[in-house]
This record gives structure tokens, C-alpha cells and sequence, in this order.
């Protein structure tokens, strides 16, 4: 029995292009920014890990966003985590929204234990700013990422 070659693709990382949303759930507004030029990105599937990551606000509005203060400090943490886990291009940014007290920050990745690993490196450093959670799920066909892309996607993409 031959072993198969595990397949090779040529992948061309797009350059971030951000576009806004906005809607009301529970009576809170919530914001988004999503990085529309992942609607067409491919090979989707050499990006199938989609990884989560929950950043609770210490200081929030009555509408529950975070006060222009609190909402430099998430920003500032929000640009170190990109740069850690997209390092080495091994993700990609997809979305960041802001609802309720908390900053939601999604990507695409690569190679889940590199992502993994750095974001527990952060956690032991004690240095980040606030808590944060992060979730990751095998996801290769892309469907969690579905809800932020689907407002840029062509209708004969839906």
C-alpha cells in the first residue's frame, strides 16, 4: 500500500478589507467589523479551524458598549492577539464585534496547536489587559464564519 502525498496548495492571503455591520439583539446594539475579502477566499479548507475568542469589558455604556476608554484598551489587546495568532500567516482575522459588555474576535486558522499555544503563552504571561476566553472547532466548510460573510456574499453564492 503507497502512501498519498498530503495535497499541496498555493495560498495567497487577501489583504484585510473591513466592512461594518450593525443590528439590535435583546434591545442592545451590536457592531461588527467583518474582513469581506474572505467571501472569496480560496482553498477555504487549509483555513478550516475557526477559532472564537471572548474579551469581557471592565467598563461598558448603558447600551452595553464599551466606554471610549475601555474600548482603547480592548482595541490595543484585540491588535497584540491578531498579531500572535496571525503570525507566520498561520490565520486569518475574520470579524470582531462588540455586544453586551464583551468584544467577540474571530479568525480562520491554519495549524490549531501553533494558535493554540500562543494564546496560552499570553494566558501564563499575566501581561494581557483582561480576561479573555477562546474556543476552537474544526471547521472546514466554513459555516461559522457563514453568518458574518453572508451579507457580502453574491446571491448566487447563498
Amino acid at each position: 500500500m503507497t502512501e498519498q502525498a498530503p495535497q499541496k496548495y498555493n495560498v495567497v492571503i487577501p489583504k484585510e478589507d473591513y466592512a461594518g455591520l450593525r443590528w439590535e439583539e435583546h434591545k442592545m446594539p451590536a457592531i461588527c467589523s467583518v474582513n469581506k475579502s474572505l467571501v472569496d477566499f480560496q482553498p477555504k479548507e487549509v483555513f478550516a479551524w475557526h477559532l472564537a475568542i471572548v474579551i469581557e469589558n471592565n467598563d461598558t455604556q448603558t447600551d452595553g458598549q464599551p466606554t471610549p476608554e475601555e474600548k482603547a484598551i480592548i482595541d490595543g489587546f484585540c491588535a497584540q492577539i491578531a498579531e500572535l495568532v496571525t503570525a507566520d500567516k498561520n490565520a486569518m482575522v475574520l470579524a470582531k464585534s462588540a455586544w453586551n459588555g464583551c468584544c467577540q474576535f474571530f479568525f480562520r486558522v491554519f495549524d490549531p496547536e501553533v494558535a493554540d499555544q500562543k494564546l496560552q503563552d499570553l494566558i501564563n504571561s499575566e501581561s494581557q489587559p483582561r480576561e479573555f476566553q477562546y474556543h476552537m472547532e474544526h471547521d472546514k466548510d466554513w459555516k461559522f464564519a457563514g453568518h458574518y460573510l453572508k451579507p457580502f456574499m453574491n446571491k448566487e453564492a447563498l
